[in-house]
């Protein structure tokens, strides 16, 4: 179970849609303009153009139902403890108020948690549009052309790979312990942590295998040489695409001034 949602969370979908044709570059800052934006406003209402946006690049990108249902599925959960952690212990405690038995439940605190939940909808929405129309070559060039040194370039790359990885061992490790008649759900909690065990020290053995694995192969390729590297394929712009970034900037960028110049986007309560 495990192991597909990950590859579900990072399955890449072959498509020939609007989205997909665009380059890398394009859906990184289309990923980022777009969290930066719904970070920088604070009001939920003002956020919901953001959100619904999501909802119709979504839709033009063809996302996957399986892939689009496991994000949607994490986020709710993730935004109903967001709303109630600042709804009950928030710290913007003005505006409208109603006492209930052990707190107070402050209209600030209330929308405060709505706008974090609708952020993280915002950004959950889009990184399951990115990760379902770039695949990992394409994020790759998408970084290089950012001009992130390689390095960091490499290690997003290795962890979004060994996440797979990750995924897989796990997934046999399990099946091998339970064709052992290992059960985990069983007895009291001690003995199911001494089950769990056997689970996780094999992951990470494995994990330091591969670690030595993939050291020995950077050393033989010589790894950090300080050599200029050159890339093979290439990122073309279309017209489209400079559309599409000009366009990200500029709303970036007006949201930015409208919040720290003349002090829009608040909660207003």
């Amino acid at each position: 179970m495990m192991a597909s949602s990950v590859k579900t969370l990072f399955h890449y979908s072959a498509g020939q849609t609007v989205i997909h044709r665009l380059n890398p570059v394009s859906k990184l800052l289309l990923l980022l303009c777009f969290s930066i934006s719904a970070y920088l406003i604070v009001n939920p209402l003002y956020n919901v153009p953001f959100l619904l946006s999501s909802f119709l690049l979504l839709y033009l990108g063809k996302v996957p139902k399986r892939v689009l249902q496991t994000f949607i599925i994490a986020t709710f959960w993730m935004c109903m403890l967001a709303t109630l952690t600042f709804t009950i212990f928030g710290e913007a405690r003005y505006g409208p108020s109603l006492s209930l038995l052990f707190f107070t439940v402050y209209t600030s605190n209330v929308l405060l948690g709505l706008s974090i939940s609708v952020r993280l909808g915002v950004m959950a929405l889009l990184s399951a549009l990115f990760f379902a129309t770039t695949n990992q070559r394409d994020l790759v060039m998408g970084l290089r052309a950012l001009k992130l040194p390689y390095p960091v370039v490499f290690a997003v790359a290795l962890g979004f790979r060994s996440l797979a990885m990750f995924a897989t061992d796990f997934a046999t490790i399990r099946e091998a312990q339970l064709s052992r008649a290992l059960d985990p759900t069983k007895g009291n909690a001690i003995e199911k942590a001494r089950k769990n065990l056997a689970f996780g020290i094999p992951l990470v053995v494995l994990a330091i295998k591969r670690m030595e694995t993939i050291a020995s192969a950077m050393e033989c390729r010589a790894f950090g040489a300080g050599l200029p590297r050159t890339d093979y394929h290439r990122i073309k712009y279309t017209l489209t695409d400079v559309l599409v970034i000009a366009s990200l900037l500029s709303v970036t960028i007006a949201v930015a001034v409208l919040r720290y110049g003349f002090g829009m986007f608040g909660l207003g309560v």
